[in-house]
């Protein structure tokens, strides 16, 4: 997913292996709406001219399937 992030302006990069660093970028976003929203529409704006969407989908889907697999065998995750 790296490849369709620009950390800082379309999204936050996190190590995949760093549970809590994506949990609070995570939480940070939802916390800050202007944040947020300047996200979103610099990922809508980069995505038009930049993405492919059936990647996009295969590689979110790998993305989540790993961090939920990560997270059931965290101990320290509480959700």
């Amino acid at each position: 997913m790296a490849e369709q992030v620009v950390d800082g302006e379309t999204g936050y990069l996190f190590d995949i292996n760093n549970n809590h660093e994506a949990v609070e970028k995570s939480i940070y976003l939802l916390e800050d709406e202007k944040e947020r929203l300047k996200m979103s529409k610099n990922a809508f704006e980069y995505q038009k001219t930049q993405l492919d969407w059936e990647q996009i989908g295969n590689e979110l889907l790998t993305f989540f399937k790993t961090l939920t697999a990560k997270l059931r065998n965290d101990s320290t995750y509480n959700g």
